[in-house]
């Protein structure tokens, strides 16, 4: 009876751990995007992707908004991770409460990054195009 306990709790601290594996992946891929879109619209001067009517700088400045937009996705996936292990406030399973306590370290520092991403976002969405000038331009 013992075995059996221990086999259903390995299975449920597994189905959990994918589960949290999976919000923590697709909370990775989302800052990957949000450093990205600053990062390919400065690009852009030499691909040549942005449409002909948009200067170079507007297009950065529009970049911060992808940033802000995907950071503040980043931190709501973060979240639906985490409760789907705890909701505060509520009881605990005990290999729920295991598994988050593995993982709250990751959550954690997914947080600290989307909050700054979403910081950096704004200020190049709010400020960007001068940014640009005066940084990669050289436009004083």
């Amino acid at each position: 009876m013992e075995a059996l306990n221990q086999t259903v709790s390995e299975a449920a601290e597994k189905k959990y751990r994918n589960t949290s594996n999976f919000f923590v992946g697709g909370a990775w891929l989302l800052i990957a995007v949000a450093v990205a879109a600053p990062i390919l619209s400065i690009l852009d001067s030499v691909l040549e992707w942005a449409p002909s009517f948009e200067s170079a700088e507007v297009w950065f400045q529009r970049s911060g908004a992808l940033t802000t937009i995907f950071a503040l996705l980043t931190n709501q996936i973060k979240e639906l991770g985490s409760r789907a292990l705890h909701i505060p406030g509520t009881y605990g399973g005990v290999v729920k409460l295991q598994v988050l306590a593995e993982f709250e370290r990751r959550f954690q520092v997914i947080f600290v990054i989307a909050f700054c991403l979403t910081v950096l976002g704004t200020l190049v969405w709010g400020y960007g195009d001068t940014a640009y000038k005066y940084f990669y331009l050289g436009l004083r």
